[in-house]
């Protein structure tokens, strides 16, 4: 969202990206997740609904010129790493469900970097040996 949007992570966001070779990967999960964010932002006055329009254009712009890939990942493999993250961590470190999802389809897709500006996401993703873009 830090990527399309103008939040408090917008620069930071930015910075990482002209650090990192792209494709950036993400899953239909994490499309999902974006594109009812830009639609939560409009419905929240945060964005107009040409801005939120103008923002999905965007992102399915970069997908098509293939600086976004979205990997084909079954849900019921991304849900079972889940289940397994869930289980060894959550009662320790409270993890939310969305924020463990999110790193299971990581693992699953075999990332080695993970990029989130959530704190407790991040911790997750780290615990599980991923590498933290920042």
């Amino acid at each position: 969202f830090s990527l399309y949007g103008n939040d408090v992570n917008t620069n930071s966001a930015m910075s990482i990206l002209r650090g990192l070779s792209l494709p950036l990967m993400t899953t239909g999960l994490g499309q999902f997740e974006f594109e009812n964010a830009v639609r939560f932002a409009v419905f929240r006055k945060v964005y107009s609904a040409r801005s939120g329009m103008e923002t999905l254009s965007a992102f399915q712009k970069d997908m098509e010129q293939e600086k976004i890939r979205i990997l084909a990942i079954p849900i019921d493999e991304i849900v079972g790493t889940a289940r397994q993250l869930s289980n060894h961590c959550t009662l320790d470190a409270g993890h939310r469900s969305y924020d463990i999802l999110h790193v299971a389809a990581a693992i699953v897709g075999g990332a080695k970097h993970f990029l989130s500006f959530d704190k407790n996401q991040r911790k997750l993703a780290e615990s599980e040996g991923l590498e933290l873009s920042s």
